[in-house]
């Protein structure tokens, strides 16, 4: 039997995590009807010692969290429940720093010389510039320097990189280019260092070029910022001398998008690479000195944690429980999964016009965030109806309730006779619980806006968790053909981080 006392208290039994890009939903299961509301921050808590005095001595005793910087978000269902939802528009993602070499790659940098060569690890690729001896390598302020002397028009000029470079690396990371030449050798005529990577993917080729020119000097001066050379896309740009970072993946897609062409980089990555001084006048000779260049991927950072715990009233009443400090971090965005859905070959269909609406019930195996439905539709030629979803509980296969999630698709993404389609409907978030049956209902707007066929089996259809159900009163009576099932997919995101 359960006590007043018991009944002013909960607990947590479970915390789930749902993650779209830069957000995320966040829920949890109590022991006894509540309200919640968390408790978050960015700050990490500090423990602190507490003592007690025993005898005229302290001794130590139990420990407390400062828990500073805290921010406050309520659960979405209104009064007391079991089930708490919590949406956080903004929760920090792990992500990626930036900073490419420090002194604990001293090591490694003494097996990095080779001529012509590079040296490869988990996120960098170094790059050495011509010069028939090994460089000094040196690290002030934390850069790395390779002190060397080149030859007339200094560089290497499209020399293979050591395996597949995408444009893209580890956790999404963009490839880098750092350089920087603090000094250049020669009479003063010299016009430009140039940096070049000739990029492969998709049966095509690209030269990426940037170009540093000097201040008082340019054999480019009516650049427009890009031409084409040969038949190969070529992207220029001009900046004084002096350190320079890019990212290689932004100069590509720069690059692609002034030609009009496809954006698709998975597949690109860098086969060669030029790096060379050069000058307007060949007979003049020029060399580089302390120079460092590199290409690199961000290693990623460490996780980046956000702390958050539970109050709650119960009956309207502060309840004394506080849960236990927990933290997350945001992985990223979850892909999309398809969940409950029906795709057997269609030999029929219902026609959906108000007030004759069709629904097809479900229930739903495993935890998800619903997000989306789709359909296999289409609209009678010469007809421009709405689609109208909506998901309601349906015990015993009858919609009761409110609305729980809906959405809406406009008649010129439906697809005309005689060509139905798999269409999508955007749904509004909903989690719905496994063993709890669901019924999707399609209807248009309004009398007379036209005509929807969603196609459907007509005899033997084997989906088992949910039947064909139909009204030819907006809802307020519905039929039902265990026999039938319409075409149908729920799609949406799995829970990630269970706790």
């Amino acid at each position: 039997m359960t006590t007043a006392l018991e009944l002013q208290h909960f607990a947590v039994l479970s915390v789930a995590f749902y993650h779209f890009p830069i957000s995320l939903y966040l829920t949890s299961i109590s022991n006894n009807p509540c309200h919640l509301t968390c408790y978050y921050t960015d700050n990490e808590p500090v423990r602190h010692a507490t003592s007690r005095v025993v005898r005229g001595l302290a001794l130590p005793w139990g420990a407390y969290w400062c828990f500073s910087g805290w921010k406050t978000i309520e659960q979405l269902e209104p009064g007391d429940t079991l089930d708490h939802t919590f949406y956080f528009p903004e929760w920090p993602k792990c992500s990626l720093i930036g900073s490419p070499w420090t002194d604990d790659f001293a090591e490694d940098l003494a097996k990095l010389y080779e001529p012509w060569g590079s040296h490869l690890h988990e996120y960098n690729l170094w790059f050495i510039i011509a010069d028939p001896e090994a460089p000094v390598i040196t690290f002030p302020d934390e850069n790395l320097h390779m002190d060397f002397f080149g030859c007339h028009h200094a560089g290497v000029q499209w020399i293979e990189t050591d395996g597949y470079l995408p444009l893209e690396g580890p956790d999404k990371a963009p490839c880098y280019f750092y350089g920087d030449t603090l000094e250049l050798i020669s009479p003063g005529h010299w016009s430009s260092i140039v940096y070049g990577f000739f990029c492969k993917g998709n049966g095509e080729d690209m030269l990426l070029y940037l170009t540093l020119t000097k201040k008082e000097f340019s054999i480019f001066p009516n650049d427009s910022g890009f031409f084409i050379e040969r038949g190969i896309h070529v992207g220029y740009q001009h900046i004084e001398t002096g350190p320079v970072k890019f990212n290689l993946l932004d100069l590509w897609k720069a690059t692609r998008t002034h030609f009009g062409l496809d954006t698709n980089y998975e597949n690109w990555y860098i086969s060669q690479y030029e790096i060379a001084c050069r000058d307007p006048v060949p007979a003049l000779p020029s060399s580089i000195k302390n120079a460092v260049f590199a290409l690199y991927y961000p290693p990623p950072k460490p996780p980046v944690l956000r702390w958050f715990t539970f109050r709650g009233t119960i009956q309207d009443e502060l309840s004394p429980s506080v849960t236990a400090l927990m933290s997350h971090c945001h992985p990223g965005a979850t892909p999309l999964q398809k969940f409950e859905f029906y795709d057997h070959p269609r030999p029929t269909y219902s026609n959906i016009y108000e007030p004759n609406r069709s629904g097809q019930t479900f229930t739903p195996t495993e935890a998800h965030l619903l997000t989306k439905v789709y359909t296999f539709i289409h609209r009678v030629s010469g007809t421009y109806p709405t689609l109208n979803i909506e998901i309601r509980e349906a015990p015993d296969d009858t919609p009761t309730g409110p609305v729980l999630s809906s959405g809406h698709t406009p008649w010129a993404l439906i697809p005309e006779w005689p060509d139905p389609a798999w269409v999508e409907t955007e749904m509004s978030f909903f989690i719905p619980k496994p063993g709890t049956k669901y019924a999707i209902i399609a209807h248009t707007s309004f009398v007379g806006q036209g005509i929807i066929r969603w196609w459907r089996r007509s005899v033997d259809a084997t989906y088992p968790r949910g039947i064909r159900i139909y009204s030819t009163n907006s809802g307020n009576t519905w039929s039902k053909f265990p026999t039938q099932d319409f075409l149908f997919q729920e799609w949406g995101i799995p829970p990630k981080g269970d706790l």
